[in-house]
């Protein structure tokens, strides 16, 4: 069993080193040769194999899941909920849309959104929106992160700017949000942001220079 597992999370960070994915027809061959083998001796290569087929499958779909070429820049109406903990910003809010839905087109399943100046949004709250949009992009920066990267690993297929909005439907607080709100305006001396990222792992309170501090001291796993 231990000899499987490892040949099959080997086989999922193999992907890391493919330069570009292979062919749909070549995953479903692949796997199937490996289901064949895994009545075989040979069954370590085919948890392997089964693996990077897997690995490369499941980001196959995320690139599909990108916003068209066609509304690169457009802004559009779409209508969606509100997932996760919306972030405040100094400029605004920042949070994540789901189930994105719009007249001009299909839209990615996830969409990481900003507002400036924007309203108190809460998860699960469900608005109409006037969006520009754009595909997921980073700066290339050999010394820094890969924006592009990290937004596809949370498979967000595109990132946009709030014009305007209008409130569909109002929700009860989550429980995590709920929670945030309670430590937010406990006696903290302060430091509530910090309690919030070590209690709900959510650091976007966090000012840049506590993020600095915890890189200084190694102590980041603390929040991840």
């Amino acid at each position: 069993m231990r000899t499987g597992m490892l040949a099959l999370v080997l086989g999922l960070l193999s992907l890391r080193f493919l330069p570009v994915l292979p062919p749909v027809g070549w995953l479903i061959a692949s796997s199937l040769l490996a289901l064949a083998s895994l009545r075989t001796r040979a069954w370590p290569v085919g948890c392997f194999v089964l693996g990077g087929c897997w690995a490369c499958w499941s980001a196959q779909q995320a690139l599909d899941d990108r916003l068209a070429q066609a509304l690169e820049g457009r802004t559009v109406w779409l209508e969606g909920t509100v997932a996760g903990l919306p972030a405040r910003t100094e400029q605004g809010v920042r949070f994540e849309l789901v189930h994105g839905e719009s007249r001009r087109g299909q839209l990615p399943q996830r969409l990481q959104l900003s507002w400036f100046a924007g309203p108190q949004l809460r998860p699960g709250e469900r608005w109409r929106l006037a969006v520009n949009l754009r595909r997921p992009h980073g700066l290339l920066n050999p010394h820094g992160p890969d924006r592009e990267v990290t937004l596809l690993a949370r498979r967000i297929g595109a990132t946009g700017t709030v014009k305007a909005g209008e409130r569909l439907e109002t929700v009860a607080a989550g429980w995590r949000d709920a929670i945030r709100q309670r430590l937010m305006r406990g006696d903290s001396e302060g430091r509530s942001a910090a309690l919030v990222a070590l209690v709900l792992g959510d650091g976007s309170g966090l000012a840049r220079e506590d993020w600095q501090t915890l890189q200084a001291t190694g102590t980041v796993h603390l929040l991840v």
